[in-house]
């Protein structure tokens, strides 16, 4: 078969290139999902580990004067901040 009716042939037969990119992104569809779950599962998982190794309370007591700072409900020592009596900034949990 000559080439010139190969090509003729073959450019009958064309295909666009939107048609190709749509059905890429049909097929790819699932396979996104699937790992945009897998991602949001990661990072939840990541966010439960930080937030168990994470100490918190709901008394914080001033190293310093003593002094207890109570919360309603169990937060890090950062929320604690700084100790209304002394100013000091270094606290331990109560257990």
């Amino acid at each position: 078969m000559p080439t010139s009716i190969y090509v003729r042939m073959n450019m009958n037969d064309k295909v666009s290139s939107t048609q190709i990119r749509f059905m890429a992104e049909k097929s790819l569809t699932p396979l996104k999902a699937i790992l945009e779950t897998i991602r949001e599962r990661a990072d939840y998982a990541l966010k439960q580990l930080q937030d168990a190794q994470e100490e918190r309370s709901m008394r914080w007591r001033c190293k310093d004067c003593r002094w207890v700072k109570h919360f309603t409900r169990p937060v890090p020592r950062e929320v604690a901040g700084k100790c209304p009596r002394c100013k000091g900034i270094s606290f331990e949990a109560v257990v």
